[in-house]
């Protein structure tokens, strides 16, 4: 840690980034009343009688993280607040934020379902139930083989070595994947459901995974498909990113997802590369919100550029750098729910309708362009937009 330290302070200095030689942080823990009486001293206005829980609210949610939602009402260079600023308001915009982490983590739960169950059902069609290995020549590999070794009182190796399975993982133009090192990257699926069993208090612990290394000696790790159980959303795009292209095409196809992809650049045909770049957008606003970021008023770090068409019809920026740009990825999700199995039927696909209520019922408090809509337009008008334009991206 030290020395990952010591390399950012010496890459800080090298690009002109550092403070003053001799610069100390001195600034003192403040307790919750003073706390209370710095906000009050740069303009925030509280309501005398709810002062405690005002206070309640300083402490448990942290005077830092409710900055964050005064950040419209700070005055220009300025640790001051504009005249009439309310901490009532400021805690409505911290609810609505809560409520829009909530809408869209439960789109983005069905696309990562659906995304594993695809992943599974195609890689399995192909390689078997262990896609993601063949093991070596000395680890027998079928019934006759493993009663053969049994009955000469040889062991079962579980140590063996894992490779890659060659069908399917010879995707060798990996450009922009920045991928160096792909069968220890697949090996690692592996390693993953044995952390998970031999650590029984791991959020990936599952009885299956106990089931199968109690029942089971070879092949010494899990088939796929409950490998793709325990595996992260990262690692999913991960063996996205290594597969051959076809594969990718039939987990598109699988997905009902071939359209999503077309809103992205570049301008030609559909790519893999095209709909991993889409589920890396949704992977940056699901790791924000399961660390409970704020998606109000923010920019997310992740650049992609939207089709011409796209960002016409749906009202928004082409290329998500704008100072707060949540829209252009509310736009990704809505695209791949839109394109979800049973999403005309089912109440959970409602997402955009879920997004203008919202925005509909806290526009006394919340700006369009604090989430990356245009300015002049209003909230109810532009998802209606959006209600009337998404049919037309249906890839089915």
């Amino acid at each position: 840690m030290r020395n990952h330290l010591t390399n950012r302070r010496a890459q800080r200095r090298d690009d002109g980034l550092t403070r003053e030689p001799g610069q100390e942080f001195a600034k003192p823990v403040r307790s919750v009343e003073e706390l209370y009486l710095i906000m009050q001293a740069r303009g925030v206005v509280f309501d005398p009688a709810s002062e405690e829980y005002d206070k309640h609210c300083i402490l448990s949610l942290g005077y830092f993280r409710i900055a964050g939602y005064l950040k419209p009402d700070r005055v220009e260079n300025s640790d001051k607040f504009a005249a009439g600023t309310q901490f009532k308001t400021v805690m409505e915009r911290h609810e609505f934020d809560r409520c829009l982490r909530r809408i869209m983590f439960e789109a983005i739960e069905m696309i990562e379902l659906n995304l594993r169950s695809c992943l599974c059902q195609v890689l399995g069609e192909e390689g078997g139930s262990h896609w993601y290995l063949r093991p070596s020549k000395h680890v027998p590999t079928d019934d006759d083989e493993v009663a053969d070794t049994l009955a000469q009182g040889e062991p079962i190796p579980r140590d063996t070595p894992k490779w890659r399975n060659d069908r399917l993982l010879l995707n060798e133009d990996r450009s922009g994947y920045n991928t160096t090192d792909d069968q220890a990257a697949i090996e690692s699926l592996a390693d993953t459901a044995l952390r998970a069993e031999y650590n029984p208090t791991s959020a990936k612990a599952r009885e299956f995974l106990t089931h199968y290394f109690e029942k089971y000696a070879v092949p010494d790790s899990p088939p796929g498909w409950m490998i793709l159980e325990v595996t992260s959303f990262g690692e999913l795009i991960m063996i996205l990113k290594l597969i051959k292209p076809e594969f990718v095409e039939r987990v598109l196809d699988h997905f009902r997802g071939s359209i999503i992809a077309t809103a992205f650049e570049p301008r030609t045909r559909i790519t893999g590369e095209e709909f991993v770049n889409s589920l890396q957008a949704v992977q940056v606003i699901r790791n924000a919100i399961a660390h409970y970021n704020q998606l109000w008023c923010t920019h997310m770090n992740y650049r992609f550029v939207l089709r011409k068409h796209v960002a016409r019809d749906f009202g928004i920026s082409r290329i998500n750098h704008t100072e707060y740009n949540f829209i252009n990825f509310a736009l990704t999700v809505a695209l791949f729910v839109q394109n979800l199995p049973g999403a005309v039927t089912d109440r959970r696909c409602n997402f955009v309708t879920k997004l203008a209520e919202l925005c509909e019922a806290y526009k006394q408090v919340i700006r369009p362009a604090e989430l990356g809509i245009p300015e002049k337009a209003s909230f109810e008008n532009f998802f209606a937009g959006w209600q009337q334009t998404l049919p037309d991206y249906r890839s089915w």
